[in-house]
């Protein structure tokens, strides 16, 4: 456990990425007034474990956390947090920010004048960013679609800055190695935002891609997985009775098209075809019906046979 000075702590994951992170390392100390701490999270690196020289740094206590094997982004910082929380002091102020330079160290005095007496956590809400064309529509698309499943705003990522006590709590949250921005929105802790533009990569490329990216974006949904279910369900009821109504309208419409304009000549129809039916029968010859006349019964006389031969014609 790492022995904290009473000033500022950053905490900060890192893969594979030596350079960016000791490029922004020296940044922080043109950044940070007075003596602060650094907790640098190894996710797991094998080719390039992180290395640097804290030592040398007067104002700097400096900490490489190692894990074992390659746990995620989220999960690193998490691991961070939980490492910091038994020894950071309530009052204590925490930055967490990527260690690959796109957020800024110049905005870290931006965000420590920003927090009131009433703030937990002021959080950098994402301003000017350097990306895609395609990235930003379907950033913007995420953003659209968070809203509407859990009611919530989601504007920043992960770098922000927290008093110890929200540290504390946001440690003990089994969220937190999922998504750090969507546990910080379901902690119920008081959240500033402050608009930050991103900043450019140090060194080296991204190992974000597409997939990554929707993945990160569907673990912050499941962070809100009973209000996710509860909407779609609403929205399924919704849709559903929409449905039936619009079939009844249908239905409705398609009856008075027919007592309008079918039913008119369904009947015409029909009195044509029993009206020439009862004209074959009275022109057509009748032809007498053979009955059976049991042996010893009465024998009928010729005017009623002649009478039952005309009924017969007619059936």
């Amino acid at each position: 456990m790492p022995e904290l000075g009473p000033g500022l702590v950053v905490v900060m994951p890192v893969y594979e990425d030596q350079q960016a992170c000791s490029l922004l390392l020296r940044r922080l100390e043109t950044q940070i007034v007075g003596t602060y701490s650094i907790l640098v999270v190894d996710d797991g690196s094998q080719v390039h474990p992180f290395e640097f020289d804290f030592e040398a740094r007067a104002t700097t206590h400096g900490y490489v956390l190692r894990l074992e094997k390659n746990v995620g982004h989220q999960a690193a910082i998490a691991a961070g947090l939980q490492m910091l929380a038994p020894c950071v002091g309530n009052d204590q102020l925490v930055i967490v920010m990527d260690s690959d330079g796109e957020d800024p160290p110049e905005s870290i005095p931006l965000l420590c004048a920003s927090l009131t007496n009433g703030a937990d956590i002021v959080a950098a809400a994402r301003g000017k960013r350097h990306d895609s064309g395609t990235f930003k529509i379907l950033y913007h698309l995420y953003r659209m679609l968070f809203a509407s499943l859990t009611g919530q705003r989601i504007n920043f990522g992960n770098f922000m800055l927290l008093r110890g006590s929200a540290v504390k709590q946001i440690a003990c949250m089994p969220s937190s190695p999922v998504h750090l921005a969507a546990t910080v929105l379901s902690s119920g802790l008081n959240l500033k935002r402050v608009r930050v533009d991103r900043g450019l990569r140090y060194a080296g490329r991204s190992k974000m891609n597409m997939l990554r990216l929707i993945q990160h974006g569907t673990a912050s949904l499941s962070v809100f997985s009973e209000e996710v279910r509860h909407r779609l369900t609403i929205a399924g009821a919704v849709s559903g009775a929409a449905a039936v109504a619009s079939t009844s309208a249908l239905i409705g419409k398609a009856s008075a098209m027919a007592s309008t304009h079918l039913l008119p000549t369904l009947t015409a129809g029909s009195i044509l075809s029993v009206s020439v039916i009862v004209a074959a029968a009275f022109l057509l010859p009748g032809r007498p019906t053979m009955k059976s006349i049991p042996s010893g019964g009465n024998r009928r006389s010729g005017d009623e046979s002649r009478k039952e031969g005309r009924a017969g014609g007619l059936l």
